[in-house]
């Protein structure tokens, strides 16, 4: 009798292990098809965070190339700077070297125009030497007296010219004269004829 209640009351514990394993088996297997779920999910979260790596490495790539044209556009800046300094100093040093070309150009023409005068001068006083000479010889007293007359008017006449060419020429060394009315070296070029 004690053996046979042995037997039935190992029954119930025999059974309820069995229901555990039963109940074990298929929570596993639900966590099991719960895992693969998440796997199948992890899939496209991994494919998403590859494409995010991607996109921030290209993001790196372009800051880098980014730097690297605003390094070479500062260089660029700085050379422009550089030429347009350049370029200030040469149009200073043109318009100083214009100035003073204009400078030796008013002194040349000064120069020129004090040598006309002065030349001006050296010929009315040759023609003075020359109308004295005919004044003097022996011959002319054999010429009518109105080539006498002719010969001091041409005597007066150049002794005034000399005397304002002289004026003439003192002024412009003090200041400089217009060359337009400044006589001519043909004016007084030739003397009296005979």
């Amino acid at each position: 009798m004690r053996a046979l209640d042995t037997i039935n009351s190992s029954k119930p514990q025999s059974n309820a292990a069995i229901y555990c394993l039963t109940i074990l088996a298929l929570a596993l297997i639900a966590m099991t098809v719960v895992a693969g779920y998440q796997l199948n999910e992890l899939f496209p979260l991994k494919a998403v965070v590859q494409q995010q790596e991607v996109q921030l490495t290209q993001r790196a790539d372009a800051i880098q190339s980014m730097s690297a044209e605003l390094k070479r556009l500062a260089e660029q800046k700085q050379v422009l700077e550089t030429d347009l300094l350049s370029a200030k100093e040469q149009a200073k040093a043109a318009e100083h070297a214009k100035t003073e070309l204009e400078n030796n150009r008013q002194a040349a023409l000064t120069s020129a125009v004090l040598e006309d005068e002065d030349s001006l001068c050296a010929i009315i006083e040759q023609n003075i030497r020359l109308v004295a000479d005919q004044l003097n010889r022996d011959d002319f007293f054999r010429l009518r007296d109105e080539r006498e007359a002719e010969a001091e008017a041409v005597l007066e006449s150049y002794e005034k010219q000399l005397a304002s060419c002289i004026e003439q020429l003192t002024a412009q060394t003090a200041s400089p004269a217009q060359t337009d009315s400044a006589p001519h070296a043909q004016d007084f070029a030739a003397p009296i004829e005979r």
